[in-house]
């Protein structure tokens, strides 16, 4: 009698009462790597709280509570809710690592008036206005988008080619990389004398292997621009990895 009890309680501690018995005819070992199951193994509950806990606590450094394996493509685990679980934290997600799914940005800004009184703007020179620098890690492939604005002012009327630019890596030369830029590569504007003017632009270009790339907005003008606090070149970049990019926009 004792025996036929004792089997009734682990029967229901653990599950393995049913018509085919899960996991060694019902002989289930605690401890043992001998355990096979030819059948569901199943533990009902009606408890306010968890119906079954695993608490291992051993001192070294390799532990846990519980290991799932299965066979390559499929899932260790099957749920039927979509309520959030606390404290459950995941390495990847669609098989990428947290950090390709991440956008990083970063803006630099500077005076556009003549280099000789603290401005970024030479006349009839490709000037790199508020350069921001990206390095692209061994193993990675960014893209990256560039916002440029500007705004400035002269004495005179003139032309002004602009443009958001790349430089580094295989890029060795200067290259704008605007949406929608002119035939000769630059945007420009018409800068009328004794009037600020101000323009924007945009461009991305990518994927960009592993280098150190320095994005910038570039101004050409033809003549001297002035310079005032308030008149500046902007440049800001949008870096996201190549590996996860985001979803198509119709």
């Amino acid at each position: 009698m004792f025996l036929v009890g004792l089997a009734v309680i682990l029967a229901v501690v653990l599950g393995v009462a049913s018509t085919a018995f899960g996991a060694n005819g019902g002989n289930f070992i605690l401890g043992s790597l001998n355990n096979t199951a030819t059948a569901l193994t199943k533990l009902t509950g009606n408890v306010n709280g968890s119906a079954m806990q695993v608490v291992n606590n051993n001192p070294d450094a390799n532990d846990s509570a519980v290991n799932l394996s299965v066979q390559s493509g499929e899932a260790p685990m099957k749920v039927n809710s979509t309520t959030k679980v606390a404290s459950l934290n995941a390495d990847q997600l669609d098989g990428k690592d947290a950090t390709a799914l991440a956008l990083t940005t970063n803006s630099n800004h500077q005076p556009t008036g003549d280099t000789t009184t603290g401005g970024c703007t030479t006349v009839l020179a490709f000037n790199e206005c508020a350069p921001v620098t990206v390095k692209v890690p061994a193993g990675k492939q960014y893209r990256v988008t560039v916002l440029s604005s500007f705004s400035l002012e002269s004495t005179s009327t003139s032309d002004i080619f602009y443009c958001p630019a790349i430089q580094g890596g295989s890029f060795t030369a200067l290259r704008c990389i605007a949406a929608t830029p002119a035939a000769d590569g630059f945007d420009f504007i018409d800068l009328e004398a004794d009037n600020a003017e101000s323009a924007a632009s945009s461009g991305e270009v990518g994927p960009l292997p592993a280098g150190t790339y320095t994005f910038s907005t570039v101004i050409n003008p033809s003549i001297e621009l002035l310079s005032r606090s308030w008149l500046t070149a902007h440049t800001t970049v949008l870096v996201r990895d190549a590996s996860a990019p985001g979803p198509p926009i119709n």
